[in-house]
C-alpha cells in the first residue's frame, strides 16, 4: 500500500511541475492589475475624431488544457466626434487568456474560441533584433527594430525596458516594451506612439496601470531628443475610476448582489438588494461559452436551473445601471 501511495504521489509531483513550468509568477500579471490606453485616431480636414478608453483586468487563474492563464478581462469607451455632434458608447467586459513563462520569458495571449495561443512578447530581445508584433487596426507586415536597451526600477523590482521603432516609418516617435508587462501603446497590440499619413493620425499610449502589491499606481512617461527616447520615468499617479459598467463590486456604493448557493447543484438564486433596476446575468463556462444569459429584476430573487450544465467552475456577470457591474465564479456540483 505504502508503494503505491509512493508511485501515486511522485506522479502528482509531477503533474504539478509541469503545471508550474507554465506559471504565472509575474511582478505585474497579478490577479486585480488594470491597464487602461487611450487609442486616438482621426481626421483633421473632416473632423472626425475617434477616442477610445480601454481598459484590461486580470483575473484568478484558469486551467485550460492543463495550462494555467490568467483570466483577462477587456472593456471599452469610445467616444466619437464630429462637426456636428458626439456620441459615446461602452463595450463591457469580454474574457479572454493571458499567461506569462516566467523561465523562458514569454507572454502569450488566446481567446476562449482559438485552437492555439499566440506569443505577445519575447522579453529575451538584444538590440538589432527585428520582430513582428500584432498591430491594432492595421495590416501592415513590417517588423520592429530594437533601438536600445536600458533597466528601470518599478516598485522592488528591476526590469528591463527595450526601446522599439518601426523598420519602415521615418520620422515617427519611437516606443518602448518593458519586461514582464507589455508595450508602451497596448498590451495585446503595439504601434509607434504617433503615426500620421498626410492628414490621418494615430495615437495610443498607457494612461494608467495598478495592482496591489505595487506601493502606487503608475504610468510610464519619457524623454525624448530628436524623437529618440533617452530615459523612462515612472510616475505615481490618482488611482483611476473607469467606465460604469465595469466598475469594481468594491467600487459600487451599494449592497453587493448575491449568488447561492455556491458550490451549487440544482438551481441558483440571483439576490438584487435595488429596486426600480433590471439587469443583466451571464453564466459561461472556461471556455468562454455562454450558458446562461437572462434579465435580473431588481429587488427581487430570481432562481435559475443548472441541473442541465455539467459539473466544474463557471463565470458570471452582471451588469446593469447606474454603476452595477459585478463578477465573480460558481462551482457546479
Amino acid at each position: 500500500m505504502k508503494k503505491r501511495l509512493a508511485v501515486k504521489f511522485f506522479t502528482f509531483l509531477i503533474v504539478i511541475s509541469n503545471i508550474s513550468l507554465k506559471s504565472q509568477n509575474n511582478p505585474f500579471i497579478k490577479d486585480g492589475a488594470r491597464w487602461i490606453y487611450n487609442v486616438v485616431s482621426g481626421n483633421v480636414p473632416q473632423y472626425l475624431h475617434f477616442d477610445e478608453k480601454i481598459q484590461y483586468t486580470i483575473y484568478n487563474d484558469t486551467l485550460v488544457e492543463n495550462t494555467t492563464y490568467k483570466l483577462l478581462g477587456t472593456a471599452t469607451k469610445t467616444t466619437i466626434r464630429t462637426t456636428s455632434n458626439t456620441t459615446e458608447s461602452y463595450t463591457c467586459e469580454s474574457y479572454s487568456l493571458i499567461r506569462y513563462d516566467t523561465i523562458n520569458k514569454l507572454m502569450y495571449h488566446k481567446a476562449f474560441a482559438d485552437t492555439n495561443e499566440t506569443l505577445l512578447y519575447d522579453f529575451n530581445m538584444q538590440i538589432g533584433d527585428k520582430i513582428k508584433l500584432k498591430r491594432l487596426r492595421s495590416s501592415l507586415d513590417n517588423p520592429i527594430s530594437v533601438d536600445s536597451i536600458f533597466k528601470i526600477n518599478i516598485g522592488n523590482d528591476s526590469v528591463k525596458v527595450f526601446i522599439v521603432a518601426d523598420t519602415l516609418e521615418s520620422g515617427q516617435l519611437e516606443s518602448f516594451i518593458i519586461e514582464g508587462f507589455g508595450s508602451y501603446t497596448g498590451l495585446l497590440w503595439h504601434n509607434q506612439k504617433y503615426i500620421t499619413t498626410g492628414d490621418v493620425y494615430f495615437y495610443s499610449e498607457l494612461r494608467y496601470y495598478e495592482n496591489d502589491s505595487l506601493e502606487f499606481k503608475f504610468e510610464p512617461t519619457y524623454n525624448l531628443s530628436n524623437n529618440k527616447i533617452q530615459s523612462i520615468n515612472i510616475v505615481a499617479v490618482a488611482p483611476e475610476i473607469f467606465i460604469d459598467c465595469i466598475l469594481d463590486v468594491n467600487d459600487i456604493q451599494h449592497k453587493p448582489i448575491e449568488i447561492f448557493p455556491n458550490p451549487a447543484e440544482n438551481t441558483i438564486t440571483i439576490s438584487t438588494p435595488f429596486t426600480e433596476n433590471y439587469f443583466q446575468f451571464q453564466l459561461f463556462d472556461i471556455f468562454g461559452n455562454i450558458k446562461i444569459q437572462e434579465t435580473v429584476k431588481g429587488n427581487f430573487n430570481n432562481t435559475f436551473d443548472v441541473t442541465k450544465l455539467s459539473s466544474g467552475i463557471y463565470y458570471y456577470t452582471i451588469s446593469g445601471e447606474p454603476n452595477i457591474r459585478q463578477q465573480g465564479k460558481i462551482l457546479l456540483k
